[in-house]
């Protein structure tokens, strides 16, 4: 097993579309690249000035995008550590960024209550999606890179044409903060969960088909496969479970036990590679990157939790 130095382990983690690399911020301003298969620090990169919220990594694996508290975006190249860019219209923390599938375009999300669409070419916002009325918590784009969808503390997930910045629509379902959105692969299947533990099940053309819970104590993040059959539910107590779609059986992949000093975090944090092999799930002080065929590869292990397969 490859040991990481558990207090810089933070909620924002990624690991690369290929499985190869993996971002971690830490509960600093600065961000690792680790190397999966060493589970060694590759290098160190640093400009952010306030705590790190997210990350998100290029469809080719080369270049990285990170979040920050005070509404910056940077660019980065990971082959290098060289910042590219420093991507500024956000007024507040930034909760979610993603790369569109093309790469040269980008989705944030902010508590400034919006979401915007950022030309990578041009390190400029070409387009702003407003209309919640509460912290936007998570963004992401369909496949074909038509459609935005944006979940936020207003209890609401919204649906925006990502040429015009409309809002298409608003799905009903959730009672309380919605904390995380996630499309399939395949572009069929949407999935929202909350912080009073319900998922929100849609299909094309996202019409709202069931909620599905509650999951206790509330969901912090959701995760699609890519043929839309299944979701990966990151719980506010860091459990992870897996739940099929088809059959709506639920299984506990693993648990992450112990209590936090109440200077911590309680985010719980994961990102799967492309492929669905790998995932790196992360709380506070503690991380491991996982085969989501059941055997841990690698395992960080904090003094405070322990893994426990059921």
């Amino acid at each position: 097993m490859h040991q990481w130095n558990t207090e810089d382990i933070g909620s924002a983690v990624a690991i690369s579309p290929n499985g190869k690399l993996v971002l971690s911020c830490g509960l600093r301003e600065s961000i690792d690249l680790f190397d999966v298969q060493s589970g060694k620090v590759i290098r160190n990169m640093e400009g952010h000035q306030r705590k790190i919220t997210c990350f998100a990594i290029s469809p080719d694996s080369r270049f990285a995008l990170s979040g920050a508290d005070n509404g910056e975006i940077r660019l980065w190249e990971l082959d290098n550590g060289r910042c590219h860019a420093s991507l500024k219209g956000h007024s507040e923390r930034v909760s979610s960024v993603e790369f569109c599938p093309d790469g040269k375009l980008a989705l944030s999300g902010s508590w400034d209550k919006s979401a915007r669409l950022w030309s990578l070419d041009s390190r400029q916002s070409i387009r702003v999606f407003e209309g919640h009325s509460g912290n936007v918590t998570d963004a992401c784009v369909s496949p074909d890179s038509r459609l935005a969808v944006t979940s936020g503390f207003d209890a609401s997930v919204r649906i925006w044409d990502m040429n015009t910045g409309k809002c298409l629509s608003e799905l009903p379902g959730h009672q309380a903060k919605t904390m995380s959105v996630a499309i399939s692969g395949n572009g069929k299947c949407l999935v929202s969960g909350d912080a009073a533990g319900q998922l929100a099940v849609s299909d094309l053309p996202f019409t709202k088909l069931k909620t599905m819970g509650p999951f206790s104590p509330g969901i912090s993040k959701v995760h699609l496969s890519e043929d839309g059959m299944a979701v990966l539910i990151g719980l506010q107590n860091g459990a992870l479970w897996s739940l099929n779609l088809a059959t709506q059986d639920a299984t506990m992949l693993f648990q992450m036990t112990g209590r936090l000093p109440e200077h911590l975090p309680m985010d719980f944090g994961f990102s799967v590679s492309k492929d669905g092999h790998y995932m790196i799930c992360t709380r506070a002080l503690s991380a491991a990157i996982v085969n989501l065929g059941g055997e841990t590869k690698k395992s960080f292990f904090g003094k405070l939790f322990s893994f426990g397969s059921k």
